[in-house]
């Protein structure tokens, strides 16, 4: 993916997607990247992403769904499948 094309999704994402965090969209860019380049995540942005880093959590987000359907069978994923959980959760408004 060209630097280009990187800032086209970058602002598709931004329009499309007006609440993620800058740090979170730029993060989600790196992560499709990263998946056309190699099998898994790298280790720093998974051990980030513990930390609730944005930036982290967009690279994870990116580089699952552009990874496709069987993504779910790597281990990394786990964390991935607790933040939907904890998005979805019920709050106590």
């Amino acid at each position: 993916m060209t630097s280009k094309e990187q800032e086209a999704l970058f602002k598709q994402l931004k329009e499309k997607h007006s609440g993620w965090t800058d740090r979170f969209t730029s993060g989600y860019v790196a992560g499709v990247v990263a998946e056309a380049l190699r099998p898994n995540p790298d280790r720093i942005q998974v051990d980030s992403a513990h930390d609730l880093d944005h930036y982290a959590l967009g690279y994870l987000t990116g580089f699952a769904v552009h990874r496709g359907s069987d993504v779910e069978q790597e281990g990394w994923f786990s964390y991935v499948g607790l933040l939907v959980e904890m998005c979805n959760a019920p709050t106590d408004d």
